[in-house]
Parts: structure tokens; C-alpha cells; sequence
């Protein structure tokens, strides 16, 4: 498919997951263009553009007068040739359409003030978008991740998360990519990894898919050291017993969710549960006597909460009914 195309699908929200590797593995290769992209979305999210009934005339002026607005701080000289060829892709690709007020209409909250900007997810959703350098983030629901309105200006790039996130990181190896959970930091130079930082679950857990990662913690008095991690491994935190294990992934296990799919390896009860709270949004209730050493063992590749719940149960031997978002369980 036509690239201009698959940028317009982006701010549309109907990108799928394979148009979201074509237009990664693009922006790889033409990491100006992925800023002129971002620099166009960052400017809707401060609700500087209102696009709907637009004239292409109209919001290539509009656009330009962002470009050459006069800023206090000192900055790079711009050249806003790429902005503009990103623009008019997308304008005449779906013109016409309010794109921008569909970008701005989907789940995903896009907080900005003059110093930083907030990209969060509410239960039951999950967000797939590009930070200013390039980089490709999926969040997973209920996170939340914070960078400075300066992020790749500045002399390394610093990304705090809260809950789960995956990132791509654009190769840029004099700034560093530093990924701050409340426990720890993960830093990169160009690679792929998997973050889970979720309060209640434990410490943080880091899942390399590509590259090498550097984990520490990151609060005073902790004496744990350091862990370089290789493709292919793990690393998880535990702050009470001062100290990072190092593991070999199995699989995809743990960044699985970036492809809806849902994978469990042996998970008790209250992982389950957790897990299918985010992901679809519901509150559980449970009665009746859970068996001893309750484990399951599956995956589900996009599949609706009906049949996650009715394969479970009939595993482990349970009843279920959905009522809205109230979900019962009776064993």
C-alpha cells in the first residue's frame, strides 16, 4: 500500500497492525519525515489546528505560521519543506475528512502543557504512536508515559512510564533512550523492548526483542547492581530482596499484547484477572471455593471476552455471566 495512505490511516485510526510495520520500518529509514509526521500531531494536540471543512490553502498557511512562529528559547533552524509533503499527503489522500478530529477523538488522552506531554491509556484500550525522534510506542491499557515538550533536543531521551509500554527505538546513538519507571531505568542507544512497570505486580520487568539493554534501579540506598541484557532475555526487579534476576524469554510472552494476543504460562487466577480487566475494560466478581493450585496455560489472538472466558472455563471448571461491564464467576 501507498505510504501516503497508510499515514492517513494512522490519524484516522484505522491503521492495521501490518500498515503500522510498513510505515515503522519507513519512518526507520527517513527519520525526518517521522518528525515532520509528529510535528504535524503535536500541533493538533495543543488544539492549534482545526481542520474540519478545511481548504488545503487554508492549513498550509496555518501550518507554515506554526513553523515560523517566534520562540523565546533558541532552536535549530527549521526546514519545513518535509512538514508540508507529509501535509499535503494526507490532506489528498483522504480530503475532505476531519483527520485530525478523528486523531483527536480516539481513546487515547493526549495531555500538553508548555514543558511536557502526557500520552495515556484508559482500561480496555491501547494506543500505538511515534515520540518525536522517531521511536514507535505501543502503550499497553491503563499506562501512561510523560517526555519533556524538548524530548530529542535535549542530550538524551527521557521517557517516564507508568503501567506497560513497548518501545522501537529510532538508532541515535549520542542520545541515549532512557525509559524511567517509579524502580528503574532502562537505557538503549537503538533497539526493541518490552517495559511492565504495573504498581501492583512487582518492582518492574524489562523483555528484550532486539538489540542490548542496560537495567538499573533508580532509588537512593537500593544495592542491587546493574544488568546488561542480549535479545532474547529478560530482567526483573524485586526491591525487597535487593536484587535484578536475569531469565531467557520464552518466546513472545511477554510483549505478545503489542499483536492482540493474550498469553498465559501457567498464570494463577488473579493474573488472569487482571490481565482481562485491562484488556477489555470489565470488573470481575468471583464466588464459590477457587481449587487448590489453580494454573492455566493459553493464548487468544484477538478474541472476544465470551470465548476467553468460556475456553478458560471449561478448564478449570467455572461458570460465568456478562452483565455490561460487570462480569460474575461462580466456581
Amino acid at each position: 500500500m501507498d505510504i501516503n495512505t497508510i499515514i492517513a490511516k494512522v490519524f484516522t485510526g484505522e491503521a492495521t497492525d501490518e500498515e503500522l510495520r510498513q510505515l515503522d520500518a519507513y519512518l526507520q529509514e527517513n527519520p525526518a519525515e517521522a518528525k515532520s509526521l509528529n510535528f504535524i500531531k503535536a500541533l493538533k494536540g495543543k488544539g492549534d489546528l482545526s481542520i474540519t471543512g478545511f481548504s488545503h490553502q487554508e492549513t498550509f498557511d496555518e501550518l507554515t505560521q506554526h513553523v515560523n512562529t517566534p520562540s523565546e528559547k533558541k532552536v535549530k533552524k527549521l526546514d519545513f519543506k518535509p512538514y508540508l509533503r507529509i501535509a499535503a499527503s494526507i490532506l489528498l489522500v483522504i480530503a475532505g475528512v476531519a483527520i485530525f478530529n478523528s486523531y483527536q477523538n480516539t481513546p487515547t488522552e493526549i495531555i500538553t502543557s508548555p514543558q511536557e506531554w502526557v500520552r495515556a491509556t484508559k482500561s480496555g484500550e491501547k494506543r500505538n504512536f511515534f515520540l518525536p525522534d522517531g521511536s514507535n510506542v505501543w502503550l499497553n491499557a491503563e499506562s501512561e508515559v510523560r517526555f519533556s515538550a524538548s524530548f530529542g533536543q535535549d542530550s538524551i531521551r527521557l521517557v517516564y512510564l507508568k503501567g506497560e509500554g513497548y518501545f522501537n527505538v529510532a538508532k541515535d546513538a549520542e542520545h541515549p533512550f532512557i525509559v524511567r519507571t517509579d524502580y528503574l531505568d532502562v537505557t538503549a542507544l537503538g533497539t526493541e523492548f518490552n517495559v511492565n512497570a504495573y504498581d501492583e505486580e512487582h518492582h518492574g520487568k524489562v523483555a528484550l526483542a532486539e538489540g542490548r539493554v542496560k537495567v538499573e534501579p533508580n532509588r537512593k540506598g537500593t544495592s542491587c547492581k546493574e544488568a546488561f541484557l542480549d535479545a532474547g532475555q529478560s530482567a526483573q526487579l524485586d526491591m525487597e530482596l535487593s536484587k535484578i534476576t536475569k531469565a531467557e524469554l520464552d518466546g513472545e510472552e511477554d510483549y505478545c499484547w503489542t499483536k492482540k494476543i493474550i498469553s498465559f504460562n501457567q498464570a494463577n487466577i488473579n493474573h488472569i484477572l487482571k490481565t482481562l480487566t485491562r484488556w477489555y475494560g470489565v470488573e470481575f466478581t468471583v464466588s464459590g471455593k477457587l481449587p487448590d493450585n489453580w494454573r492455566f496455560k493459553g493464548e487468544f489472538h484477538n478474541e472476544s471476552l465470551d470465548n476467553v472466558l468460556k475456553s478458560i472455563g471449561f478448564s478449570q471448571n467455572f461458570s460465568y455471566q456478562i452483565k455490561g461491564k460487570k462480569v460474575e464467576l461462580k466456581f
